[in-house]
């Protein structure tokens, strides 16, 4: 579908939304806290935070990284359609080549 940047994304959220079908792409990172895709589908919008780096997310870190996604969808949800859900989603990206693991979603 449409591919739109308002800031630059890192690598990591290049190549994972080069991955998501279906929806209209707009790369926020770094203009907007906690969130840096934002996916629009038919059927929802998505939040999606990226990470890249190579150590994994655990603790206090993953917490403050996932409450802050949390708080984006909330106010978020505030502003949209109320017939539009608003999902969150937290990936990491395991190596060099397109491969992430969902670390968090608010689906799970």
């Amino acid at each position: 579908m449409t591919r739109l940047s308002v800031a630059k994304g890192n690598a990591a959220e290049t190549a994972y939304g080069a991955l998501l079908e279906d929806a209209m792409i707009f790369h926020l990172s770094p203009a907007f806290p906690g969130v840096d895709i934002l996916a629009i589908r038919p059927d929802a919008i998505e939040l999606i935070e990226v990470k890249g780096q190579k150590a994994k997310l655990y603790g206090k870190y993953l917490a403050e990284t996932i409450a802050k996604l949390h708080a984006a969808q909330i106010r978020t949800a505030a502003k949209a359609p109320p017939d539009l859900p608003i999902r969150a989603r937290l990936v990491h990206r395991r190596g060099p080549e397109a491969e992430f693991d969902t670390l968090w979603s608010d689906e799970q």
